[in-house]
């Protein structure tokens, strides 16, 4: 087994101790090492922004999916769970709208708002289910009166869509 580098160096520097203390002291500093090289691993693997919050309409949840809509068109969109909470993993960033439209019930795949083929939304999905459907002026992200700036970092924004 062929250690990397770092690893292998300090392994052959243990070997120079007097060798009373090489029974146990090369054990813990290898276990040590691998795991202080584990816990760097996601650090940098994980999203780097995430967008959170409840979509509700007149304080009942709603079903279907959130769609943020950034600049150049790029699309990042989340199902909403039955309870009406969301989470959304590196959206956009800077200035995006946002549209809550029904899963299952929106625009054919190919038409204006519809997301791009193959991903869930439009005709392809079949709805988070458990909550009120979102009214048809939040459906399509070029009309929704909705929009928010995408901030870096963990951000809650909560829809209470009878305030729009």
């Amino acid at each position: 087994m062929r250690l990397p580098q770092p690893l292998a160096r300090t392994v052959v520097s243990v070997r120079a101790l007097p060798s009373g203390s090489r029974g146990r002291f090369p054990a813990v500093l290898v276990v040590s090492s691998l795991l202080l090289g584990l816990g760097c691993q996601g650090q940098s693997g994980g999203p780097q922004n995430v967008v959170s919050g409840k979509v509700t309409l007149n304080g009942q949840p709603v079903s279907g999916e959130v769609v943020f809509v950034g600049a150049g068109g790029k699309l990042s969109l989340t199902p909403i769970k039955p309870d009406g909470q969301y989470e959304m993993f590196d959206p956009p960033a800077g200035k995006v709208k946002v549209a809550i439209r029904t899963m299952g019930l929106g625009p054919a795949p190919g038409a204006p708002g519809a997301p791009p083929k193959g991903l869930p939304g439009g005709t392809l999905g079949t709805g988070s289910g458990g909550g009120v459907a979102p009214p048809a002026k939040f459906g399509d992200d070029k009309k929704t009166p909705i929009s928010y700036e995408v901030e870096p970092g963990k951000r809650t924004f909560n829809l209470e869509l009878e305030k729009y």
